[in-house]
């Protein structure tokens, strides 16, 4: 949750209140916002990766945590879902306000809760079975899927291949509206 609430709601607001500045140099000089947000994503990935590792140390020095090649994967997994997470708070910061994005901060929090962990695993009626469904369009699911599978030895291929293609498919429509609303139009106004 530390990766997704830094990655959307933190890198959002971020890229929000630079937004005018964004723009500007995007008219003045060779950076485009494509290129801000390339730069800002290798940040992104810096912090997870802080994140990750101050949860890692916690858990070694708990002894709860082994390292071993299944918690390597893990990190690198959950890197990059904060990769997937921080293109989705780019498109957020260049398309809400700073009060739209301050109100629904926590309500993304919540959303990103409900489709991580399957809902299978603690009912099986109807309206679960509806939710669960609508998890497995996003990557969460899948990540779950695959720690799960790594902890009880299971092959983990068919989570991964699910695991990239929802993060590329769901990411899509945020890359495009941003590319559609912002880019296109700051572009538009250069020429």
């Amino acid at each position: 949750m530390g990766v997704a609430g830094n990655s959307i709601v933190t890198f959002s607001k971020r890229m929000n209140n630079g937004r005018r500045y964004y723009v500007l140099q995007s008219k003045i000089s060779h950076y485009t916002l494509w290129r801000f947000g390339l730069d800002q994503l290798v940040v992104q990935i810096v912090l997870n990766a802080m994140i990750c590792l101050v949860v890692v140390i916690c858990g070694i020095v708990l002894q709860t945590l082994l390292i071993d090649t299944h918690l390597l994967l893990a990190i690198l997994l959950v890197t990059t879902l904060g990769i997937y997470f921080s293109i989705i708070g780019f498109s957020l910061g260049l398309l809400l306000s700073g009060p739209v994005l301050d109100a629904i901060g926590f309500p993304i929090m919540i959303v990103i809760a409900i489709l991580i962990v399957p809902f299978s695993t603690i009912a099986h009626d109807g309206f679960v079975q509806i939710i669960s469904t609508i998890q497995m369009i996003f990557p969460g699911y899948h990540l779950y899927r695959i720690l799960l599978n790594l902890i009880s030895g299971v092959s983990i291929q068919k989570p991964i291949l699910y695991f990239f293609v929802s993060m590329i498919g769901t990411s899509l429509p945020f890359i495009w509206l941003t590319w559609l609303r912002v880019i296109k139009k700051t572009n538009a106004l250069t020429v």
